[in-house]
């Protein structure tokens, strides 16, 4: 997993890039599914009160748990997961 921080001509913080490989089995149904869920959690980004960020949240960590329970993903790619992309998110509840 990389992060990276996209700056804007004036310097300031213009966005940050998350990049996820995908470590787990399934073939191509497997790729699929954590695409879903990649999906799910960039949706994130557009939840504009803390509500709709709680509900991603709920809604993205049960389809994580299936993802892991049929071997889409380890668990702890899991965790890595959870502790990257959700650090900022879950920070406005």
């Amino acid at each position: 997993m990389k992060s990276k921080i996209i700056l804007g001509a004036d310097g300031a913080t213009k966005m940050r890039q998350i990049t996820v490989g995908i470590h787990g089995k399934g073939g191509e149904t497997g790729i699929k599914a954590v695409m879903l869920l990649t999906a799910l959690i960039n949706d994130l980004k557009q939840c504009k009160t803390p509500q709709e960020v709680y509900d991603g949240y709920l809604q993205i960590t049960g389809y994580c748990k299936c993802c892991v329970d049929c071997d889409f993903i380890e668990g702890l790619f899991q965790q890595q997961l959870f502790q990257r992309c959700f650090q900022c998110p879950l920070r406005c509840l």
